[in-house]
């Protein structure tokens, strides 16, 4: 989907603004809105953000060039401003900046928002079965090579509140994620002989981390 210029308040032209009922519909789905403005959107996936994967953040920056704009006493301090702040976003990894001459031209950047998740199939029953809050940081797992894990696993010779989210039984030592009310029971867990992780962990060391942990204790992948 290319860019279409519309006026703003100023009869100038802007970039995606006021988005469309569909498009804000497809960004609020899969992606989170970290910056939007006449002249800058930037997303995200909702996986990445939760990983800091600056790397994968989708920014489009556009300065305003008609003739009059260009006249004004401030059009050299806002040129230095989009430069400026296209020299930071360039480390998004996905940065484009234009001005509205190209849009005009037909020559501005898409602004392309396909998500791609990459997440392999053997992982969708496991994403259906988890807690919302979840989903995300497990989307990243299971991209980041983290062994598919067992949901909803139950300690033996436990109480039948005991039990976590995801498991790696065949790990040695075999391993867990627990999440809120399930981290009550980590000492049992960690008596059994489980080596015990949450979403914290995960978050603060990264799911490639987890993955290498998994693999080097047998868990296949």
């Amino acid at each position: 989907m290319g860019p279409s210029p519309c006026g703003d308040r100023d009869g100038r032209p802007t970039l995606y603004h006021p988005f469309n009922v569909e498009l804000r519909r497809v960004l609020l789905l899969h992606t989170t809105i970290l910056a939007e403005s006449d002249d800058l959107l930037v997303v995200a996936n909702q996986a990445d953000v939760l990983s800091s994967s600056s790397d994968k953040i989708i920014a489009r920056l556009r300065l305003g060039d008609s003739p009059e704009e260009r006249i004004s006493a401030l059009y050299l301090d806002r040129w230095r401003r989009w430069l400026g702040l296209g020299n930071l976003l360039q480390f998004s990894g996905n940065n484009r900046l234009f001005t509205t001459s190209e849009v005009a031209l037909g020559s501005a950047p898409d602004l392309d928002l396909t998500v791609k998740d990459d997440v392999p199939e053997e992982w969708e029953g496991i994403l259906e079965s988890l807690l919302p809050s979840l989903v995300a940081l497990a989307k990243k797992m299971a991209t980041d090579g983290v062994p598919v894990p067992e949901g909803e696993h139950y300690l033996e010779d436990a109480s039948d509140d005991c039990f976590a989210e995801m498991a790696w039984p065949s790990a040695s030592p075999h391993a867990c994620l627990l999440v809120g009310d399930q981290l009550h029971f980590q000492k049992e867990w960690e008596d059994a002989g489980w080596y015990v992780v949450s979403p914290d962990d995960v978050h603060g060391k990264g799911t490639r981390w987890l993955a290498n942990l998994l693999v080097h204790s047998g868990e296949n992948a």
